[in-house]
């Protein structure tokens, strides 16, 4: 199998003027969408955010559910063809046709790198400080 990670360009280094070129980026899975038939996957790389977008349906049936199953971190390595997209961060999109796993999280992480899940100990403590009086 050719690695995919030849050729790659950083997600900074790919705009909206890229439409319909092929490309391969790599990077961290950084936050994973799920919205029945369209799957959104957004990769983490040194020069910022992509989004590779599967709509079910138009990608291979095994490559939609294995971006599904891919945990958050894991590194990964996608080809694919870049489609202008106002929606979309960066105003582009991936439509992926291959996706490498170069280094799978071993597990879920015990944390929201996202930051847009609050623990329990900051409601908690927000609560017992807004409502005390």
């Amino acid at each position: 199998m050719k690695s995919l990670i030849r050729n790659r360009k950083y997600a900074t280094e790919i705009t909206a003027d890229n439409d319909g070129e092929e490309v391969s980026i790599a990077g961290w899975v950084h936050e994973k969408r799920d919205l029945g038939g369209v799957f959104f996957l957004i990769v983490r790389d040194l020069g910022g955010f992509a989004q590779v977008t599967l709509h079910k349906g138009e990608v291979e049936k095994k490559l939609f559910e294995r971006m599904k199953k891919v945990p958050r971190e894991s590194v990964v390595a996608i080809e694919g063809e870049v489609k202008s997209e106002k929606k979309a961060p960066n105003g582009y999109e991936i439509l992926p046709e291959r996706m490498e796993v170069l280094s799978e999280a071993s597990q879920v992480l015990p944390l929201d790198t996202t930051g847009k899940v609050l623990t329990s100990k900051l409601l908690h403590d927000n609560f017992w400080t807004t409502n005390i009086n």
